[in-house]
């Protein structure tokens, strides 16, 4: 999570204080809220296009390399492969003169200055779905997969994105636990 962005300045002290503790630079943070943003924007573009057979391993490995010790470089080049991966699955978007937002990354400053509630949920299903990444990605390495799993990570990125109450997101943030133990139980198929 990333308080960098906030306007809150309690919050962006805290986030001073987690980023020394993680040895994580403000550059750093601001490149893995870029990715956040563009996968989400990857995410609502497969609400309005179909999926490539490739998009899935983006957004997984996208939302593994948010939380893991991935380089700025890469941060940056996984970026780039994101957005190029959502000009292939919405080619027309990028050129569209009436932008309709559908395929928008999302300025991840949105989400971080929400009100305290829903940003918190919010949060919790971001970060579940980064841990719920880092499984997924250990099972595909493994051969394995499961198309509940999958989508979900697309309802998620979409559904935090959107202007929604705490009551609206209480279902999604209860079905990534769900979600998680297939994942888990994919692991134990090894």
């Amino acid at each position: 999570m990333s308080w960098i962005q906030s306007e809150n300045e309690g919050d962006k002290e805290r986030g001073k204080e987690e980023m020394k503790a993680s040895g994580i630079s403000a550059d750093s943070m601001k490149l893995r809220d870029e990715l956040t943003g563009a996968l989400i924007g990857l995410a609502k573009s497969c609400g309005m296009h179909q999926k490539l057979p490739m998009t899935t391993g983006i957004l997984i490995e996208g939302l593994f390399a948010t939380v893991n010790n991935t380089s700025d470089d890469g941060l940056r080049n996984i970026i780039r492969r994101v957005r190029e991966e959502k000009r292939k699955v919405a080619p027309n978007c990028s050129t569209c003169l009436s932008v309709c937002g559908n395929t928008s990354d999302v300025d991840m400053k949105e989400i971080w200055n929400e009100d305290p509630d829903v940003r918190s949920l919010q949060s919790t299903i971001l970060l579940g779905v980064k841990g719920l990444a880092a499984n997924a990605s250990l099972a595909r390495a493994l051969g394995y997969e499961d198309e509940k799993v999958n989508h979900f990570f697309y309802k998620a990125l979409c559904m935090i994105s959107y202007d929604l109450t705490m009551e609206q997101l209480l279902p999604v943030a209860l079905e990534l636990g769900e979600v998680n133990l297939i994942c888990m139980e994919l692991l134990d198929n090894k």
